[in-house]
């Protein structure tokens, strides 16, 4: 065994389009590299990059990306699709397998073959600041229905998935991209809710990533990512997990702090090390590791097998054909599905609005007209003929007739934060006590509308295109709301 070169097949470094030298992406794939984790890039820049490295490379490839709503999210052309939760609220194990079907055919025209999703976290803690609408809902056995149909849809294509994140990340209080988050949950409640899908999907699964957590009844003194006790012990052994593992990125500043994490996270039973912020550093500290025995050969060489055997399970046909992106039915799927997830949560016995009506709009955090997120809600009224006026705190109306609050709140990596802010949240209030009509949208979260007042609430668990256009429909009457609310 080449040793130096079998070390560099675990670590996945991040290739960021526009930002990473491409000399540098050169360096590590003659270093040895086992792939590459793709961030943002144009269609054609993305297919060019991965149909250059595998042509350079010794050993095949293999490309990821975090395509959980599809390859538009990172990469232009692309279809978007709404959130997970968005099919939760449909309840389709149908739409769960079309949203993979088409980001795989997507993600192959661009040579990515391993998609991180679907997230299987439970969306059980209203203010988690990293989970939230990526979930299906909180129900485990909804969870497990919609996340096996998604992992059928992959590998119809040839593609595989990665359910994440390990052992489960509902009830994170802070968001492990800034810090460790702690779970004050029994090893009970993990193994019965938390961990319960990847037990009952563990067989189909791909891959699993490990969240970057504190769970202290698995493990009093390490993080759940570099503890042998979660990854050897819990998931592979009393799991009976026998396929690949992965970190979460270890660049992440929950672990990235510690200099021996893919020391640690290797011995400790993960086989992929992802986006490491050196991966020339990370692989020099892994060569010292297995001199100093710190990590045995043995822990190497199942690693590369698992990584081995994933490659030889995906389809290398090279489908470049960047017509997919985006095509009508890719783009009918979604639509679909936005029309199929919009939920009341307060239903109005009557239809609530009609041309010729005026209706006051506010949208929290746009301070103008041009800083609003929702322009295609308010342009499907205003072609219905409704007249749509911009509200805010300082609108010289004593009593609105109609107000409409579009709040948009979803989990964003490295904020820290989700939902309304105390002062937001004041701010509405007191717009709608000023009013007589009340509705209130959300283009996200479900967890915004607790303790406001309003006639109508209504949510679409998406900010797409495709979701404001459904929205505004369903409040003209046009289209049912018939989403079941999945939290």
């Amino acid at each position: 065994m080449d040793l130096a070169f079998s070390l560099a097949q675990l670590i996945f470094p991040a290739f960021r389009f526009g930002e990473t030298d491409p000399a540098e992406a050169e360096r590590l794939v003659d270093l040895g590299v086992g792939g590459f984790c793709l961030y943002w890039g144009k269609a054609e820049e993305v297919r060019d990059f991965t149909s250059r490295m595998q042509k350079k490379s010794k050993s095949p490839l293999l490309f990821c990306a975090d395509y959980e709503d599809g390859v538009g999210q990172w990469v232009d052309r692309g279809t978007k699709f709404p959130s997970n939760m968005a099919v939760g609220a449909a309840g389709s194990e149908e739409f769960a397998f079309k949203k993979a079907v088409a980001t795989a055919r997507e993600a192959k025209a661009l040579g990515v073959h391993w998609i991180y999703a679907p997230v299987v976290d439970l969306a059980t803690y209203p203010d988690n600041p990293i989970v939230n609408i990526r979930a299906f809902g909180n129900s485990p056995e909804n969870v497990e229905r919609l996340a096996g149909a998604y992992l059928k849809g992959l590998r119809s294509e040839g593609v595989v998935g990665c359910l994440k994140h390990f052992p489960g990340h509902g009830e994170s209080r802070q968001d492990s991209h800034l810090e460790l988050p702690t779970l004050d949950l029994t090893r009970e409640e993990v193994e019965e809710r938390e961990a319960r899908p990847y037990k009952i999907l563990r067989e189909t699964a791909d891959s699993i990533m490990l969240g970057h957590l504190k769970v202290p009844s698995l493990d009093l003194d390490k993080p759940t990512s570099l503890s042998e006790k979660v990854i050897s012990g819990f998931l592979r052994g009393d799991l009976k997990y026998e396929g690949v593992v992965v970190t979460d990125a270890l660049s992440m500043k929950s672990v990235s702090d510690n200099s021996e994490a893919g020391v640690q996270a290797l011995q400790a039973g993960a086989d992929v090390l992802l986006v490491p912020e050196d991966s020339f550093k990370l692989h020099r500290v892994l060569l010292e590791g297995v001199d100093a025995v710190k990590i045995s050969r043995k822990r190497v060489e199942a690693a590369l097998k698992r990584i081995e055997n994933l490659k030889t399970r995906v389809s290398r046909s090279r489908e470049t054909d960047l017509t997919l992106l985006n095509c009508p039915e890719h783009v009918r799927w979604a639509q679909e599905m936005a029309q199929a997830a919009v939920s009341w949560v307060r239903k109005p016995s009557r239809v609530l609005i009609k041309p010729g009506d005026t209706l006051f709009y506010l949208e929290p955090g746009a301070e103008s007209e041009s800083d609003r997120q929702g322009e295609i809600f308010v342009k499907e009224l205003q072609q219905a003929g409704i007249h749509v006026k911009f509200w805010t705190p300082d609108s010289q109306l004593a009593t609105p007739n109609w107000l409409l609050v579009g709040i948009f709140s979803k989990p964003q990596a490295y904020s820290g934060a989700i939902n309304l802010s105390s002062e937001s949240r004041k701010m509405i209030q007191s717009a709608l006590a000023k009013s007589k009509n009340r509705i209130v949208l959300s283009w996200g979260s479900p967890f915004v509308f607790s303790g406001l007042d309003f006639e109508a609430g209504l949510c679409t668990f998406s900010d797409l295109e495709v979701s404001q256009g459904a929205a505004a429909r369903v409040l003209l009457g046009k289209l049912k709301a018939e989403g079941k609310w999945p939290v």
